[in-house]
This record gives structure tokens, C-alpha cells and sequence, in this order.
């Protein structure tokens, strides 16, 4: 891939970024938007504890920013108990499937606009980021 390909490659993924975020955000799921939000996925369905978060989420297994502000938004409960287990609300829940649908319109833009050679690179990239294994 030459530089010229890289960064349209780079430009197409801050432009979907930015296009999945405006649409939470006109949603109302707000605490959805940025890198934040990706640390609801990491919540397993009947509840993760905070340090097992931490392992998931950073290299260095520290807690992630962003834990005590989808706290206060509604979109994550500590539970009181020792191991501190963050589970999904139901606003939680909703901005998991207000993501998909803005990450489905994104992705559709992308196609319409890149080129086609782009556009199937692009996908391919993806697929291949959420297939490796986590480290």
C-alpha cells in the first residue's frame, strides 16, 4: 500500500469515526461517542469486575478512563460488592444498539464515497483488527 492509499485509508476511518459519533450524539447517547463507549463491549452480559476491565481494555492492565463518566452518564453500574463488577444499564443496552445502527450508517456512507478498491481495503483492515487476538 503507498503513502497515498495509507492515508486516504486514514482519512476514511477519522470520517467514520466522526460520522458514528455526531449520529450518537444527535441520538442522545452522548457517552456513547469516542473511546469511552468501546469499554461497554468490553462488559461481559452478567457483569465484569473492574480489574478484569482493566486486563481487557489496557496493555498495562490499568483501569480505563472513561469507567466513572459512563458511571455517572447511567450507562454503567459498580455494583457494591468486592470485586467492584461493573455491569450494562439499560441506557447501556441502548446506546450498544444506538452504536451498531451509526456504525451501519458509517459504514454505508464509506462505501458510497470511497473508491471501490478503497473501500473493500478498508473493510479488509477491519476485519482483520477485529479478528487478531488481544494481547
Amino acid at each position: 500500500m503507498n503513502s497515498t492509499s495509507g492515508e486516504t485509508l486514514m482519512a476514511a476511518l477519522r470520517l467514520w469515526q466522526a460520522r458514528v459519533d455526531a449520529e450518537l450524539i444527535t441520538q442522545g447517547y452522548p457517552f456513547m461517542a469516542g473511546a469511552q463507549g468501546q469499554l461497554l463491549y468490553l462488559i461481559d452480559p452478567g457483569g465484569t469486575p473492574e480489574a478484569v476491565l482493566a486486563q481487557r481494555a489496557t496493555p498495562k492492565g490499568t483501569p480505563p478512563g472513561g469507567i466513572e463518566t459512563l458511571i455517572r452518564s447511567g450507562a454503567l453500574i459498580r455494583e457494591p460488592d468486592e470485586d467492584a463488577t461493573l455491569r450494562l444499564s439499560d441506557l447501556g443496552q441502548r446506546g450498544l444498539r444506538a452504536h451498531r445502527a451509526a456504525s451501519e450508517l458509517a459504514d454505508d456512507e464509506l462505501r458510497e464515497n470511497l473508491p471501490e478498491g478503497h473501500a473493500r481495503t478498508y473493510f479488509d483492515l477491519i476485519g482483520l483488527l477485529q479478528d487478531s487476538p488481544k494481547n
